[in-house]
């Protein structure tokens, strides 16, 4: 019984070094990062649609005092 347990914690102390290690290693695809040059110029967006629009909730405005 007591080999089992050892055995047991032993796997899980591997299994969580393993873990913390590979965790704390930074990816390589991390650090590559795309670059490209500035330049200055207009942009140039376009939108068209064809319909209505309609307001979903409608709303008076009023003075509270009437009569000014």
């Amino acid at each position: 019984m007591k080999k089992w347990l050892i055995g047991i914690l032993v796997l899980v102390a591997l299994g969580a070094v393993f873990f913390f290690a590979s965790a704390d290693s930074p990816d390589e695809t991390e650090n590559t990062r795309r670059t490209v040059t500035v330049t200055r110029q207009d942009i140039l967006d376009k939108a068209l649609a064809v319909g209505s629009i309609e307001p979903i909730n409608e709303i008076e405005v009023k003075a509270k005092v009437s009569g000014v």
